[in-house]
């Protein structure tokens, strides 16, 4: 029997919207409401919330954090639907963040709403899911992750949208007064096919010569040459309003702040219990910046002799190496500032991030961009080296016991010279989101799984004969009937306590040799740089952030999530942790499809979010850092990989977005002084 009531009114919303795009929930006039007599409320504190007429009152004095969690007795069934929502009522006397979390199995769909005191608002959910491939989407849609009509070219994070029956939700207070009222919770958003879908692509090029989706409407598409150049004006204003650094030192330390030893470069100090980034000159620092700063990516166009058939006047199309290949971005940036734009360009950029309140360019700013010296950097370190699996992966996980392993770092250390003794340069990333798998025994398996000529699996299976010198006792051991060592591989029995304990000894092994390697290499080649680590994505792996911690003079995780608070940190990690990468996106704004791996309803919401997570990074004392991925958005049709999201603070013709930049001025005007308290 199905519990569903269809609801024609959106008076109970808690925003009202002024979006008509068919993927924003406020364009669904036909919610699906669960019953919610069939629906029981529990937290931390209260074992059962009675319900009174669907509503749940949510109340704690003892704590700044509650876990609420909604149980359906029923399978609720979701797949008409794109959007998740819930609504909830601050009866509080202080603003809360309340993060949802719809998961099965191992997928998770995530979403975070900030509400202020006595103000209803929705909480919102993106329920991703497969599309159905048609006989042309590959020609029309190539790679791109973030399709037209809400859903992806994979089942990524895909729920099993039939038989959902629980919401957990992380309730995050400024005080430890916490009083709200929860309701309806529901489905909207409908799903069209693909091919049904209204901004649908029928053939190619569906963007035009700036690079702009063409098949959709919004009010700050370019239209000519001319909307480009207007833009430069308007924005030159803005910035002589805004020119940020106010209270600042050079480097955009506090100088209210307690002045520290002034050692001519960025160093790392723990002060009345908050970890800090202390400046060149002595100021307490905390890194807030942007990735990717440069001149946008390339994109694949198999049309794109259509599309250079559309370029008018004076305008030039920048293309790529390879046929069918160019850069929209760079396209725009030429025809906006002119053909001295490599260097306007990269002034621009930091009297805009100055102005934004910004004081750090992140991971994988160009050369051409942190050489100016006028904003602090990190630098993005990486380097060619044998991998543990066969073939050259980006991610997979180096083979740090073979020689050519710190040959080849060394190389690439001793080419930065220039960096390492920049003042501006804070310290070195080196490498990003390495696989170490996302749980501490899998870095072991994955090792065990790889080349059977990589030394890293021979230096493991060296570990296992010293411990057990035969097969017929690891067997027994592990209960299994490997006939040789080589063997070892997949199917292992991690579950089993031996076998755990062997997996987990061999994942620190690993781990210890790959940092310890690194941080000694970055003494001898840039002693006066930070070790920022590897960018951790899998923050389940303990052991990986424990070693990090040994050996790294900062931990780096990249920590894509509604909240920074929700990471476990093992109490063996002692130094300070910076984000180096978190977004927000949308699938509803500016003709950009992807809505990234923290999707917002619309940019509204992803600008409260920002502004929600990177406050609560600054006022834990662990954190010495958050870096947002990234500078721009990236083009509809996609970038090498596929991601095609709308995350930026820069659309694809370099138009700033107003919420983004409104909430950055608002976190850079209290972070230091709200963190100093």
């Amino acid at each position: 029997m199905k519990f569903l009531v269809i609801i024609f009114s959106l008076s109970f919303l808690g925003t009202v919207f002024s979006q008509s795009h068919p993927l924003h929930p406020a364009s669904d006039l036909a919610a699906l409401e669960f019953d919610a007599s069939k629906i029981l409320v529990s937290s931390a504190n209260q074992k059962t919330h009675p319900q009174v007429e669907g509503v749940w009152k949510i109340k704690s004095d003892t704590t700044k954090q509650i876990k609420v969690s909604l149980r359906s007795e029923v399978n609720l069934d979701f797949r008409s639907k794109i959007w998740m929502c819930l609504d909830i009522f601050n009866r509080s006397a202080k603003t809360v963040m309340v993060r949802g979390s719809a998961s099965h199995n191992w997928n998770e769909c995530l979403g975070g709403v900030v509400i202020a005191p006595g103000k209803l608002e929705t909480l919102y959910i993106h329920l991703p899911r497969k599309a159905q491939r048609s006989e042309k989407f590959d020609f029309l849609y190539g790679k791109i992750n973030g399709l037209p009509n809400g859903t992806y070219s994979s089942s990524w994070k895909q729920l099993d949208l039939a038989k959902v029956r629980k919401l957990d939700l992380m309730i995050f207070g400024e005080t430890n007064e916490l009083d709200l009222e929860i309701s309806h919770w529901r489905a909207m958003g409908g799903v069209t096919p693909l091919d049904k879908y209204k901004f649908s692509a029928v053939k190619r090029p569906y963007i035009d010569v700036f690079g702009q989706n063409k098949l959709e409407e919004w009010s700050t598409k370019i239209t000519s040459a001319s909307d480009l150049k207007e833009g430069v004006a308007r924005e030159r204003e803005e910035l002589k309003r805004y020119p940020g650094g106010k209270g600042l030192s050079e480097y955009g330390g506090d100088l209210r702040s307690p002045k520290q030893e002034a050692r001519g470069h960025f160093y790392t100090k723990k002060i009345e219990g908050k970890w800090w980034f202390v400046d060149p000159q002595g100021y307490l620092f905390w890194s807030f910046g942007l990735t990717s700063i440069g001149y946008g990516g390339d994109t694949a166009e198999p049309a794109i002799n259509k599309l250079r058939s559309q370029v008018s006047g004076s305008q030039k199309i920048s293309l790529g190496k390879r046929p069918g290949i160019w850069n929209p971005s760079q396209s725009n940036l030429l025809q906006k500032y002119g053909e001295n734009w490599k260097t306007i360009y990269p002034d621009l950029t930091h009297r805009r991030l100055k102005s934004w309140g910004m004081n750090t360019l992140g991971n994988w700013t160009k050369k051409e961009f942190y050489s100016l010296r006028k904003t602090p950097y990190t630098l993005a370190v990486h380097f060619g080296r044998p991998e543990v699996k066969l073939g050259q992966q980006a991610k997979s996980l180096p083979d740090a016991f073979h020689p050519d392993f710190e040959k080849s770092l060394r190389q690439t250390l001793g080419r930065l010279s220039t960096q390492a003794n920049d003042p501006w340069c804070i310290g070195f990333f080196i490498d990003n989101e390495l696989d170490f798998g996302d749980q501490s025994f899998k870095t072991a398996q994955i090792i065990l799984e790889g080349d059977v000529r990589s030394y890293t699996r021979q230096k493991a299976i060296h570990f296992l004969k010293s411990k057990y010198v035969n097969l017929e006792n690891l067997n027994k051991a592990w209960n299994r009937n490997f006939k040789a060592w080589a063997d070892i591989s997949r199917g292992l029995p991690a579950a089993k306590k031996a076998c755990r304990e062997d997996l987990l000894k061999l994942s620190r092994i690993y781990l210890e040799k790959y940092f310890s390697t690194c941080a000694k290499l970055m003494k001898e080649y840039a002693p006066k740089k930070l070790y920022l680590g590897s960018r951790i994505h899998f923050k389940e792996n303990a052991i990986a952030l424990e070693e990090s911690s040994r050996f790294c003079d900062v931990v780096s995780i990249n920590c894509y999530d509604f909240s920074p608070l929700t990471v476990k940190w093992p109490k063996a990690v002692t130094k300070p942790v910076i984000i180096g990468e978190y977004h927000f996106g949308t699938i509803n704004e500016s003709g950009v499809w992807g809505g990234g791996l923290c999707t917002s309803v619309d940019l509204k919401h992803a600008a409260a979010q920002f502004k929600a997570y990177t406050a609560q990074a600054y006022k834990d004392p662990r954190f010495v850092g958050a870096h947002y991925f990234q500078l721009k958005d990236q083009v509809v049709t996609g970038r090498k990989d596929g991601e095609n999201y709308r995350i930026g603070f820069l659309d694809i013709t370099d138009q700033p977005y107003e919420a983004m930049i409104k909430c950055a001025r608002e976190v850079a005007a209290k972070m230091y002084k709200e963190r100093l308290k």
